[in-house]
Order: structure tokens, then C-alpha cells, then sequence
């Protein structure tokens, strides 16, 4: 009867919701439905420790790669975004992916946050992991806008937004057949819901007798040594690169259209709000560090011959927006033996990188807006 009890109940002996909630806000998928085939984070939420390390060591990570990074504390505000709570009023808007949420860093160190202290301008940060650009147009046009903002920046990263556009496109089209074949108003569940439990009371009990767990049966395995070491002076610090991009050419066409799509779109949107569109264009570490990057022997990695930056460039201008892009101020740092990127199993920006963005953002924006110029 028991057995039976818990089956029908769907009690969840594995707790998915509560291992979802210990792992950090940065790594998470949103999951709360906000559009067909859209998706926010819950909110407000607040995660305190070492975000880096916490995740690294999850992924199998132990040679101590974060071992001093400091403990923060990281918050959300009511919709799920990076912005003090009781925000109602901003001058300029950022969309953008984990770039712009940045979420082992606190509230001070974004560069949207750093942007507006630069300006003297209230910003609002956008921006969420595992989004792609029409999601973030979604987002735009939801809560981008309020009596003040003048702005709207689009932050496109080059690593993955790139095939997130084909994703989220497929996605939507996908959800628009679901909405047709299902009830109106239904609403859809959360990710978290879907999540298959685990309501057998003698499977947990034979797990309890046994020591069997399900975090030790698909324990991560040991990660990779470090592929990349960045040289500065006699220093070698070992890092990964994780993306190693192609000519536009070379890139589906189904890929190219959607990432033309998007930013059309997004660009649309910020204009029927009455916004100006900007796109200010991330590059990815290998660019940023190349030319100072060697394998574990020594030797030099090959130069990344690439023109996503001049794509998207066209791509921008053609809706419309105005163009930011902040390779050469990341480049300048790289040469001058700043490290601006994450070492080991992460892509992002570190505190560094985001006061480079911030300050190259601000000097573009600076005159448009009447800021002067940051010091």
C-alpha cells in the first residue's frame, strides 16, 4: 500500500528540486515559461559560496583551480534577473546571455553595473544563461522598458549564440504546434516539473540498504588537463579554450539566416519600444588571448582565422543598430599580460574582463547619452 501510495503521490525519493537549488544560479537552466518556447529564471533568488569552484568540482575538477576565489553572494530580483530589488526606472537596458548575467561575480563587478557608474546612468542587466537572441528580444520587449530608457544593448556573444539562434528558432516553431493542438490559456509547466521522479519506496529503500546513490553511479569523470597555457613574461597559466570558430561562410546556412533573424528582430523590437539598438559584440577567449597561448610543450597554437566579428558587424548594421565591439580593448589587456577570461572549464569573463567591457562600452556610449568620458 505504501508502495502504491508513493506512486500515485509522485514522491520524489531523489529530490531533483532540492540538488537543482544546491547547485549555483550561473549553471542552471531557466525554467520559468514566460513565451512560446521562452523561458526565465524564478525569482528573486540568492546563492552564497564559491560559484566557480562549487561547479568546478561538481564536473570532476580537483587540482584546485579555484580553490582562492573569494565567497559571494549572489542575488536575483523578483523576475529572475541581476538587478537591485525595487529597480522601476533605468536610462539604458543590456540583454544578453551568461555573458551579461555573470553570475560568480557580485552585483558590483557586471559590467552592466560598473557601465552605469561609469556613465552616471542607471542600467538594467538582462541577462540570462542558456538564452539565445529572440529569446532576449522577448525579454526586451517584457522589461526592457520604462519611462527613462533611451538604450537598448544587445551583448552577442560568439561562442555559442551563434547556433542558439537555430535552436531557439527550431524551438518556437516547435511551441507555436503545441499552442495550436493544445487548449488556449493552458498554462506550460515548469522545467523543473518535467524533471521524471523517482516514487518507488522499495527501490529507495534498496538503495538506502546498499549505499547505492545516483550522484555516485554517474559520478563526472575526472576533467582533461588544461589544453591552452597563456604566457605573460615567464608566467604560464593553464587554461582551456573551448571554441575554435570557422568563417561565416562556412557556417549552414540555416545557422546564418536564424543569427540574421534574431538580430532583426531584436532590433525591431528595441525600435517599436522607442529605444535605440546597439550591439556590442563578445568575443571568445581563444581571440582575445591569441598570439599568447601555448600547449603544454611550448609551442605556439595556431592563430584563429575567423570573421564572426565582421558577420555580425554586417548583420548589425543591416537592422539598423549601432556596433560596439570590445575585441581590441580585451586584446590591449592580453598584451599588456592581463588575464580577462576564466582559467579552467569556463568561458566568461573574469572581474577584469568586465571592467574592460564597461569601460569600452562606456566610451561608445558615453557621447551618444551626453556622459562624459570615462576615466
Amino acid at each position: 500500500m505504501l508502495e502504491i501510495g508513493f506512486r500515485l503521490a509522485d514522491f520524489d525519493f531523489e529530490f531533483k528540486s532540492r540538488a537543482f537549488h544546491r547547485y549555483p544560479v550561473f549553471y542552471r537552466q531557466p525554467i520559468v515559461p514566460v513565451g512560446p518556447g521562452f523561458f526565465r529564471r524564478p525569482g528573486p533568488d540568492r546563492w552564497e559560496g564559491k560559484v566557480l569552484e562549487t561547479r568546478y568540482r561538481m564536473i570532476g575538477g580537483n587540482d584546485g583551480a579555484y580553490r582562492d576565489e573569494p565567497r559571494v553572494t549572489i542575488t536575483y530580483d523578483e523576475m529572475g534577473f541581476r538587478n537591485p530589488p525595487g529597480l522601476r526606472d533605468w536610462d539604458v537596458v543590456v540583454v544578453g546571455d551568461s555573458f551579461t548575467e555573470l553570475g560568480f561575480l557580485p552585483y558590483e563587478d557586471l559590467f552592466t553595473t560598473r557601465l552605469g557608474a561609469l556613465l552616471n546612468l542607471r542600467v538594467k542587466n538582462l541577462g540570462v544563461s542558456y538564452t539565445g537572441t529572440f529569446t532576449q528580444a522577448y525579454y526586451l520587449k517584457e522589461w526592457g522598458k520604462s519611462p527613462r530608457t533611451r538604450e537598448a544593448v544587445l551583448a552577442f556573444f560568439e561562442g555559442n549564440d551563434l547556433i542558439d539562434a537555430l535552436g531557439e528558432r527550431r524551438r518556437m516553431e516547435q511551441a507555436s504546434h503545441d499552442v495550436s493542438t493544445t487548449t488556449p490559456g493552458t498554462p506550460a509547466p515548469s522545467r523543473l516539473e518535467t524533471l521524471p521522479s523517482q516514487s518507488s519506496l522499495i527501490k529507495a529503500l534498496y538503495r538506502l540498504v546498499t549505499g547505492w546513490a545516483p550522484s555516485a553511479s554517474r559520478r563526472a569523470p575526472e576533467i582533461p588537463p588544461p589544453n591552452a597555457y597563456f604566457v605573460s613574461g615567464k608566467a604560464r597559466t593553464p587554461l582551456d579554450t573551448d571554441y575554435y570558430l570557422p568563417d561565416a561562410r562556412a557556417l549552414p546556412e540555416e545557422v546564418r539566416s536564424s543569427v540574421r533573424d534574431a538580430i532583426g528582430t531584436w532590433a525591431a523590437t528595441a525600435r517599436a519600444l522607442g529605444l535605440r539598438p546597439w550591439l556590442v559584440f563578445l568575443p571568445c577567449k581563444r581571440r582575445v588571448l591569441d598570439g599568447y597561448l601555448v600547449t603544454s610543450t611550448g609551442e605556439p597554437l595556431p592563430l584563429m582565422q575567423s570573421d564572426i566579428p565582421e558577420f555580425i558587424e554586417g548583420l548589425a548594421t543591416a537592422a539598423g543598430m549601432r556596433f560596439v565591439d570590445v575585441t581590441p580593448a580585451l586584446r590591449r589587456a592580453t598584451a599588456a599580460g592581463r588575464l580577462t577570461y576564466n582559467t579552467r572549464a569556463d568561458s566568461h569573463l573574469n572581474r577584469d574582463g568586465s571592467l574592460v567591457v564597461a569601460t569600452a562600452l562606456a566610451e561608445a556610449l558615453g557621447p551618444e547619452v551626453g556622459a562624459p568620458p570615462p576615466r
